[in-house]
């Protein structure tokens, strides 16, 4: 899973959310295939190797650490979303109705005010 990780962020640019989200997808799939065989997931090297999970976390920081300046080249650079309001008859278009937002658990709703 490290690899998968190192390899979306250093080699192919991803963002951590979409590099985790990929791992999710991998492990979704081991998971899918472990589980109707009955059998307990077995963490492994990249040679197939049997580790404990302190020797995995080991190989981990030692082959797969991102280095900081990778993060923090993939960062967003965003300063901020932008909140829109809704038409009024105020914002100077007479000729539009006026309106109002009701938020919705789904999406966002326009309602035309009599």
């Amino acid at each position: 899973m490290a690899q998968i990780y190192h390899v979306q962020m250093v080699e192919r640019g991803a963002h951590h959310h979409k590099a985790v989200c990929i791992v999710a997808a991998h492990l979704a799939r081991r998971a899918w295939t472990t589980l109707p065989r009955g059998r307990t997931y077995v963490l492994r090297d990249i040679d197939g190797t049997e580790v404990t999970s302190s020797t995995g976390k080991g190989v981990v920081d030692e082959r797969y650490k991102v280095p900081e300046e990778v993060c923090r080249r993939r960062r967003t650079k965003k300063a901020g979303k932008v909140r829109h309001e809704a038409a009024d008859a105020t914002s100077g278009r007479g000729d539009l109705p006026r309106t109002s937002s009701i938020d919705h658990p789904r999406s966002r709703v326009t309602v035309l005010v009599r």
